[in-house]
């Protein structure tokens, strides 16, 4: 049994013109089907194949908030209009 960490994505293997700004680790072994930035760009809210929303400080990729309440995959996301809150759609 290997204990090696899985490999994280490095900017040389991203395509032409697309720069990697952060790596968010994210706590499931769930895929990031949705992602929307908060319209002051300091968030992310993301939606998961494990029925999460889930959202993160960009500056540090901190898991802020958890929404464990969804009935199936998280396909879409958005912030209120005011942007403190994310939200599926």
């Amino acid at each position: 049994m290997s204990t090696a960490e899985p490999e994280q994505p490095t900017s040389d293997r991203l395509p032409y013109g697309v720069k990697l700004l952060r790596i968010f680790k994210e706590p499931t072994v769930a895929f990031i089907v949705s992602m929307v930035w908060s319209p002051d760009g300091t968030r992310v809210a993301t939606g998961s194949s494990d029925k999460t929303m889930r959202v993160w400080e960009v500056s540090s990729g901190e898991l802020l908030h958890t929404s464990e309440v969804y009935a199936s995959t998280v396909r879409e996301v958005e912030w209120s209009p005011d942007g403190r809150r994310g939200f599926r759609v």
